[in-house]
């Protein structure tokens, strides 16, 4: 069969690949042609296990072609999925404009009988809607081919799709007609001829509401698990053996009763950042490639660099979960004073406090205002294992383009001799060279075993030799910080350069420092002057190896990034890392003619700029990030800028004595400091910054999340801390889980929406007797359940209330609790026969569904009442016979004959 797959994201992509696997000849279509070429090249847009290959395998068979023409891939076709987008509108409604285009676009390009197949997520009565705007196109362009809408929702998990494809739990097919509902089962037939797979055929809403259902059901269970898992760490218990007794009971079962992994709700854009670490070796890095290694490495033993709510400081913690899933809809960036931003999925939650005390909540990101202040990462302490005194060069050997092989030992006298001890181990070809010339390829020397330290480490015998050590002081990250600022690493064939570029005239004294620098190291360094500046040159493979490949410097300015040996160094060698970056490219000016100051660092390099705004904040300091283009630039520069008398004046170190000075005479000026309106510290040391604007934008791509079960934190680009994305948090548990510090918020959800039921009851009782002042409504059952004459949590008892509050009066039977209820609700009239009660009311509602009350007869009923009106809260009736027997019949989620949907 023919079938054109429209939209190639990852439900489409994933669904066209494996439909040509079934022997279909598919045609994928996406209005993006820069993905189509991706594609036809042979690239993947997305990584999915598998999908590379399926694709790969139907491209070379000829069964699956890809275009962006609508038109040429409808050409033919028996049936096309409609995989678009459908992203969120600002008040949470999905976005069907892409699916309403492609039915219009299909009722009048369609050339031979075509079945339209949602695949995307819509809401019910999309397929509804979606077949009247095609007979409307139709009549409109005079085109008759028929199409016809069917539904069969994907339930594909990110990370496993393809096997989803094609080895389902179930199919959910649904069709308005028998041929549609053919037509999409013959799709499945090479899969149905291998494998037994349920088969689900249903109308259109009931196939779209399955999918709703079950995303809502199992994002449910999860948040459920992880919200227990949080009283159980309290109470001592077993999270597991919790869910095991639970998942024994068949009406609830074991599958996605896992505590750890969310469901993945709210999200971060892979572009931020994290400060991770294991085993006490940090690393600077995107979510996105965080998410990567874990992928392939596992979680164990990873901690993030967190914020806790109570102790109110910088911290690493044990990452508890990680995630990520595909997202089409709108994120929002937040903005902040200083300037720092983060972009993420709408209900994306956030620490929020006032910025005037220590009190805190939690609000989503489209709730931000601005009076809202985040709180951020700073003044972090320098960890208790001590930093390492030196750092091998040879760690670049293996690591990148230099091997064993290539590199030449250089022997002091303390291993020459002890290779000469060892000598019968070295051919005799080489041995006489070893010993005459002093040196050794790496290899040979490891093959003889443990060397005493020493000697130095080339490529090439005339080459550069560098040590094997190299000490971590000062002078060494201020020399990393020049090269962050003016340096880079160049290639010519095999060889490779360090350089530093300073001003031709005015920065003789970075030259020599650099130079002398690399002199003590005892390496050969050059010195050379071009028109526009004055450079010093290492050409060393293994040096320039070691810079990009172990300690990640980047090789020019768009890769710069700050070191990972930095992150838990002391102090003062953050310092100095950071006074080279501004020896080299920082500058101070003043404002408005002085006295203030402002002192500036320009990158156009984001990683780099991310790690300078990091250990400011390490240091105690707040700057704020501005993020624009120069003239002639195609990329962004992002200056971090340190303003504020305070501030300057404790960041004098940054600049030469004679600047510093200058600097502090130009703030001594200042009559007074006015304190910042960006960011604020409180007493207790945290720190806060000012939101100032959410904007929202589309998006489609993945979505990432990290949970850390003790602060419920992390610590993200820039320094800005936002909340984990937590479960959406039945009065027993919620004070439970708030007698051992936590926030139950899945089940205060529940909560609102049983109380939400009672609304929509108030609300079908007002439609039909159009005012209930002076009203009589009868409640039929008064007991939270049948069996039994409780009334704690019985909604008959809240809706009595509401009834009595809007000036109804309220009749009641129960035939068990009629005592409870006269306590309990002294002013309604309490009755112990049904029809008794309904004798003269205006509408009835079913609260309790008793046997005494199913076996009531609607025409008695109907007999009974002043208005023949009855609001069914249990659905113990069935509609066709009250509709039948002449009553206004309401049902809870269950059609009613006679009565379109509302």
């Amino acid at each position: 069969m023919r079938v054109a797959v429209i939209g190639v994201g990852h439900v489409g992509l994933v669904s066209a690949a494996c439909l040509a696997r079934w022997g279909h000849d598919v045609v994928g279509m996406d209005d993006d042609s820069a993905k189509i070429e991706t594609l036809r090249s042979g690239t993947m847009p997305f990584h999915e296990p598998g999908l590379a290959e399926l694709v790969d395998e139907g491209v070379a068979e000829g069964r699956l072609t890809f275009t962006d023409d609508l038109t040429a891939a409808l050409d033919g076709a028996a049936a096309a999925f409609v995989c678009v987008g459908t992203p969120s509108l600002p008040g949470g409604a999905p976005n069907l404009s892409y699916v309403e285009r492609v039915g219009r676009e299909a009722a009048v390009h369609a050339t031979d009988s075509l079945v339209l197949i949602e695949k995307s997520t819509v809401p019910a009565n999309t397929g509804v809607r979606l077949q009247q705007v095609i007979a409307r196109e139709q009549a409109r362009a005079g085109h008759e081919v028929h199409v016809e809408v069917a539904s069969n929702p994907e339930f594909l998990r990110e990370g496993s799709a393809v096997e989803d494809t094609l080895y389902p739990d179930r199919i959910v097919i649904g069709a308005g007609s028998e041929r549609a509902g053919e037509v999409v089962r013959a799709i499945y037939e090479p899969l149905l001829a291998e494998h037994d797979v349920p088969v689900i055929q249903t109308d259109l809403q009931t196939a779209e509401l399955i999918k709703h259902a079950s995303n809502g059901f199992l994002a449910m269970k999860i948040s459920f698990i992880n919200a227990v898992a949080h009283i159980c760490d309290a109470v001592g218990a077993d999270v597991e053996a919790v869910a095991d007794g639970m998942g024994y009971d068949h009406r609830i079962g074991r599958s996605f009763l896992h505590a750890g992994l969310g469901w993945g709700g709210s999200c971060l854009v892979g572009e931020e950042t994290v400060l991770v670490r294991r085993d006490g070796a940090p690393r600077h890095m995107t979510i996105a490639d965080f998410w990567a290694h874990v992928t392939e490495h596992g979680l164990d033993g990873w901690e993030v660099l967190a914020w806790h709510p109570e102790r109110r400081r910088p911290e690493y913690l044990p990452v508890g979960a990680a995630t990520a899933r595909p997202y089409q809809s709108d994120l929002i960036e937040v903005r902040t004073k200083t300037g720092r931003r983060l972009r993420c999925t709408t209900d994306h939650p956030f620490v929020v406090g006032d910025g005037a005390t220590v009190a805190t909540t939690v609000k989503l990101a489209e709730e931000l205002t601005t009076t809202d202040w985040l709180p951020l990462a700073c003044g972090r302490q320098t960890p208790d294992f001590p930093d390492p005194v030196a750092v091998s060069t040879l760690a670049a050997v293996g690591a990148g383009k230099v091997s064993e092989g290539d590199v030449i030992q250089r022997l002091d006298p303390a291993q020459v001799d002890e290779v000469r001890e060892r000598a019968a181990a070295i051919p005799t070809p080489r041995r006489y060279d070893v010993l005459r010339n002093g040196t050794i390829r790496l290899d040979e020397s490891r093959g003889l075993g443990h060397l005493p330290p020493g000697g130095t480490y080339g490529t090439a015998t005339n080459g550069t030799y560098v040590p094997d050590l190299v000490p971590l002081d000062e002078d060494f990250w201020r020399m990393i910080g020049l090269f962050l600022a003016e340096g880079h690493v160049s290639t010519d064939g095999r060889r490779m350069r360090v350089s530093w570029s300073f001003h031709p005239t005015d920065e003789g004294d970075l030259v020599e420092f650099v130079h002398a620098y690399w002199e003590q190291q005892g390496v050969k360094v050059s010195n050379y002057r071009a028109p526009t500046a004055a450079n010093v040159s290492i050409s060393s493979r293994l040096l320039a190896s070691w810079f990009i490949d172990v300690l990640e410097l980047g090789a020019d300015a768009y890769t710069k990034r700050v070191p990972d040996l930095i992150w838990d160094a002391p102090y003062e060698h953050k310092r100095a890392l950071l006074r080279g970056l501004w020896d080299g490219d920082g500058s101070w000016s003043l404002v408005n003619d002085g006295p203030s100051v402002i002192l500036e660092y320009g990158t156009v390099s984001p990683m780099l700029a991310d790690g300078i705004l990091r250990l400011l904040s390490d240091l105690g300091f707040v700057a704020s990030l501005r993020v624009g283009r120069t003239a002639k630039s195609t990329v962004d520069t992002y200056w971090i800028r340190l303003s504020g008398a305070d501030q300057i004046e404790a960041a004098l170190w940054l600049f030469p004595p004679g600047e510093a000075a200058e600097i502090q005479a130009n703030i001594g000026r200042q009559s007074k400091r006015i304190a910042p309106t960006g960011h604020r510290w409180l007493g207790d040391g945290s720190t806060w910054v000012r939101v100032t604007e959410t904007r929202r934008e589309h998006f489609d791509g993945l979505v990432y999340s990290l949970e850390v079960p003790d602060a419920h934190t992390i610590v993200t680009t820039g320094g800005l801390v936002t909340h984990n994305c937590f479960p959406k948090d039945v009065d027993a548990f919620v004070h439970l889980a708030s007698s051992v510090g936590y926030e139950f918020k899945l089940l205060e959800e529940v909560r609102a929406i049983n109380l939400g039921q009672l609304d929509h009851v108030m609300h079908l009782l007002a439609s039909e007797l159009w005012h209930l002042e002076g009203k009589t409504v009868t409640l039929l059952g008064a007991a939270f359940k049948p069996g039994t004459d409780d009334l704690r949590n019985a909604p008959a008892i809240d809706l009595a209330h509401r009834l009595l509050e809007a000036g109804a009066d309220v009749r009641i039977y129960d035939p068990v609790a009629t005592s409870g209820v006269k306590e309990v609700l002294p002013d309604v009239e309490v009755f112990e026969e049904p029809v008794a009660a309904c004798t003269g009311a205006h509408a009835v509602v079913v609260c309790t569904e008793w046997d005494e009350i199913r076996q009531l007869e609607p025409h008695d009923l109907v007999a009974a009442l002043a208005y023949p009106v009855l609001i069914d809260g249990r659905n113990v009736f069935d509609p066709a016979a009250m509709v039948a027997a002449g009553l206004a019949y309401h049902s809870i989620g269950r059609p009613v004959p006679g009565r379109d949907p509302a």
